[in-house]
């Protein structure tokens, strides 16, 4: 009985540790496929709505991981998921997040892949910045500007964002915010203070990798 009783705890260890296992969200971790409406839907892997159920227009781009969507709607029903009602979508396991509003600059609604998934999720994308520049005439007997007008200036950019698996909260992928996140992790925020700045641009998204490994999130 006593032998019975061990292989008994043993073998329920063993049962939990796979579950937890399989809840763990890891860098590669595969959602399940479909259309999250909100963020507790993706937290939890359970899909608003199945692509099965549903007809939709989009394209995406294999090598940014970008994807336009036009629309998404049930099938043998008239009406289409509001888009910007929509967290996410994911297709093959991989989660792509609707962009903030003001990047969405096109008549198709801007998706982007979670190339990361875990406790800090990452995605990035590229975006035409417009700013005004002052750009001066001179003359050119005495190099002196004589007139001088703002113009406008296009430049491509590229946007880094973090999200909090265990609160939806989205951040800028800067320094300070990263440092802001990893409070916990003492001897990692202690390596990343003593970053130099010419490395920050080359290790801060290892830093990311290692505080994902070091602190493991599971689905809710």
């Amino acid at each position: 009985m006593k032998k019975t009783g061990i292989l008994f705890f043993i073998l329920l260890s063993i049962l939990r540790g796979r579950a937890q296992n399989d809840n763990l969200v890891s860098k590669n971790f595969k959602f399940k496929d479909g259309v999250y409406l909100q963020f507790e839907h993706f937290q939890k892997n359970q899909p608003t709505a199945l692509w099965d159920s549903l007809d939709a227009r989009l394209a995406t781009n294999p090598q940014t991981l970008q994807m336009y969507v036009e629309l998404i709607k049930f099938k043998n029903r008239p009406d289409s998921i509001e888009l910007h009602k929509v967290w996410c979508v994911v297709i093959d396991g991989i989660p792509y997040v609707k962009l903030p509003k003001e990047s969405q600059k096109n008549a198709a609604t801007m998706f982007t892949g979670m190339v990361l998934r875990g406790k800090l999720c990452y995605f990035q994308y590229d975006e035409i910045e417009e700013r005004l520049v002052p750009m001066s005439a001179y003359i050119p007997q005495t190099g002196q500007p004589y007139i001088t007008k703002n113009v406008l200036q296009k430049r491509e950019v590229v946007r880094e964002k973090l999200v909090k698996f265990e609160s939806g909260e989205m951040y800028d992928f800067t320094l300070s915010n990263f440092k802001e996140l990893i409070q916990e992790d003492k001897d990692l925020l202690s390596t990343v203070n003593a970053l130099k700045p010419k490395e920050i641009s080359e290790k801060l998204f290892k830093c990311l990798l290692i505080y994902n490994d070091r602190n493991p999130v599971y689905l809710k």
